[in-house]
């Protein structure tokens, strides 16, 4: 399972986390994008493995992309350096 983190778990403490959602990294016009970003955050900070899935054309990563805000991902990668999400197609799965 992909990991935003190592896990530095202390033994039988440390849960696996895997969300699926509609955007982690784009909060473009999505509100949900700062509550799930707090909630992968302390998670990591207390030890826990995170692996986050969004879909590659979801509506809010598309429009960041189309409103020409690609420095946003940069932007993202380096405030929240320790989050990432692994992107899938909605129609396959891989």
């Amino acid at each position: 399972m992909p990991s935003s983190s190592g896990c530095n778990c202390v033994p039988h403490r440390c849960m696996r986390f895997v969300m699926f959602c509609h955007s982690l990294v784009s909060d473009w016009n999505d509100g949900s994008a700062h509550f799930l970003l707090g909630v992968c955050s302390e998670l990591l900070e207390r030890g826990h493995a995170v692996a986050v899935y969004e879909p590659r054309q979801g509506w809010s990563r598309a429009n960041l992309k189309a409103a020409n805000r690609r420095a946003s991902f940069t932007a993202f990668a380096r405030f929240y350096a320790e989050l990432s999400s692994t992107t899938y197609d909605r129609n396959t799965s891989t």
